[in-house]
């Protein structure tokens, strides 16, 4: 729709009045700064609103800033996306700042369901603050972190937060777990007494040993449903365990994300084609989830 600056700050004037308005997005818009800080303002006093797309807005740091620390409080909205702000490299540790504010923000909140931050820069140390303060948190279903710089170092973390959060949905595509991190996950899934049901670990160089790790822990953990591998190294011993998890009925071919074939008595992973979650780095928050229960998009209640 091309909104930019003006756009924005008068929509969200108008926000503030509200009271039927539940879902806008206005994604890919160049809103900036100015914008954001608009809607920060709009949600300290709207609390009609329960779904917000601010993906690919050209947010900076200080209307991130703004937007975290008024959802700590807002009482009403269950969904949002704030993927790809504007990098601020003259801030030298801005992505670890944003990560802390979005730990905070989290510890407090106890409306949001569903939260995307892809491409927000977050390292391990940032990881390691949203870990940390997920322990506290009971409402949030989904977490996209995917597209960030989050390592193997920081995946350990995982078990004590999956133990104790009410996690669904778990969103670490591209990132750089590789063979550590997807063993730590494996633990994670073994040890915790995780709700976890949707995994995605796509293209994280995930090699054979890495693989094969979370293949053993799905045969123990009867609670995920759905895990999307694709991205990754795929060496023949992976390519087994997984056709390894379809023979025994572990998983619905629907609910992977590959699908073995074999050539020359040698098996292979293919792309899965029934794979619904395709395109979804584009479109996270406008598809309603197919895990239940879930943000509701249809009524006023918090759980489904």
């Amino acid at each position: 729709n091309d909104i930019h600056r003006k756009g924005a700050q008068s929509l969200a004037n108008a926000l503030k009045v509200n009271t039927t308005l539940t879902s806008l997005s206005i994604s890919d818009n160049g809103i900036g700064k100015e914008g954001g800080m608009g809607f920060a303002e709009t949600l300290q006093i709207n609390i009609t609103l329960e779904h917000l797309n601010l993906g690919n807005c050209d947010l900076e740091m200080d209307s991130l800033i703004a937007l975290l620390t008024i959802l700590r409080y807002n009482p009403s909205l269950k969904s949002i996306d704030l993927s790809r702000p504007i990098p601020q490299y003259q801030h030298s540790n801005w992505m670890d700042d944003i990560a802390i504010h979005i730990a905070h923000m989290l510890e407090k909140n106890n409306v949001l369901q569903e939260l995307h931050v892809q491409k927000f820069e977050i390292r391990d140390p940032g990881f390691m603050w949203i870990c940390e303060k997920m322990q506290h948190n009971q409402s949030l279903l989904f977490l996209d972190l995917s597209c960030n710089r989050i390592t193997r170092d920081s995946a350990v973390y995982l078990a004590s937060m999956l133990e104790k959060c009410g996690l669904l949905r778990l969103n670490l595509a591209f990132n750089r777990l590789e063979n550590e991190g997807a063993g730590h996950l494996a633990t994670a899934l073994l040890q915790s007494n995780s709700k976890l049901r949707s995994l995605d670990i796509r293209s994280n160089n995930v090699k054979g040993d890495g693989l094969c790790s979370i293949a053993d822990a799905v045969k123990f953990n009867s609670a995920l449903t759905e895990l999307f591998i694709w991205g990754n190294i795929h060496e023949e011993r992976a390519c087994l365990a997984i056709e390894n998890l379809l023979t025994i009925h572990r998983f619905e071919p629907e609910h992977l994300d590959v699908t073995p074939y074999r050539v020359d008595a040698r098996t292979y992973l293919a792309e899965s084609p029934n794979t619904l979650d395709k395109y979804a780095y584009w479109k996270q928050v406008e598809p309603s989830l197919r895990i239940q229960p879930t943000v509701d998009r249809t009524s006023s209640s918090e759980r489904a």
